[in-house]
């Protein structure tokens, strides 16, 4: 079965899989000759992709599930950023500002439990990602005051992150950096674990941690 056979059965104009579309994509992925027509689909229909991993056939059975090897990883990889980066639910990002937002992810690729997490920078502007870059050239990358730089894209100069951006609607950010994710930020600590004003040993030895860190940023 060809891609374009798949696509005359994909009821597009109302965001859902049809019952025939579902059985028809069900049996395709079984096999691994068809890995082109299932890349064709998932590129075509990427909004759908978590419903595309999940339909089933007339047996009840999920198609990643009842997927193909080559067919099964196309599934997965098109649910995650740049193949990669699994948003899971985070459909919000956790930070917002004039240009930038960030969303955390699942390192998919790290073998490392705990290193998978990361922060997911993205930015508008491009001398704000240059600095995002230039101001750790001259900070020792073993400091524990600064976060490092995992990786960086510009869509000017990358075409693969250039096609994520566009059909994840997030092209006005044609900037990313990634970076660890912390276990937890100040506001989490205040909010969550109520020391402000209360427990003044553990605000001391933050005040201490902020103020060594300020200090050698500025040295």
């Amino acid at each position: 079965m060809t891609a374009k056979t798949l696509l005359l059965l994909m009821q597009s104009d109302v965001g859902r899989l049809s019952k025939d579309f579902m059985y028809a994509w069900a049996r395709v992925v079984q096999a691994d000759i068809y890995i082109s027509t299932v890349r064709q689909v998932l590129d075509v229909f990427y909004t759908l992709c978590r419903e595309l991993s999940d339909c089933v056939d007339e047996n009840g059975r999920s198609a990643v599930n009842i997927a193909s090897p080559l067919c099964r990883q196309a599934i997965r990889e098109s649910m995650y950023f740049l193949h990669r980066y699994d948003f899971g639910n985070n459909v919000y990002p956790t930070h917002v500002s004039e240009t930038s937002i960030i969303y955390m992810a699942i390192d998919t690729l790290c073998n490392d439990e705990n290193k998978k997490r990361v922060a997911i920078k993205f930015i508008s502007n491009k001398d704000s990602y240059i600095n995002e870059i230039r101001s750790r050239i001259d900070i020792s990358t073993d400091s524990n005051s600064i976060i490092p730089i995992l990786d960086s894209f510009d869509s000017s100069n990358d075409s693969r992150y250039d096609f994520e951006i566009r059909r994840r609607k997030l092209d006005r950010y044609m900037y990313c950096v990634i970076m660890p994710a912390g276990e937890k930020n100040l506001g989490n600590i205040i909010g969550t674990e109520r020391i402000a004003g209360k427990d003044w040993t553990q605000l001391k030895v933050i005040t201490t941690q902020l103020a060594l860190s300020i200090n050698q940023l500025h040295n």
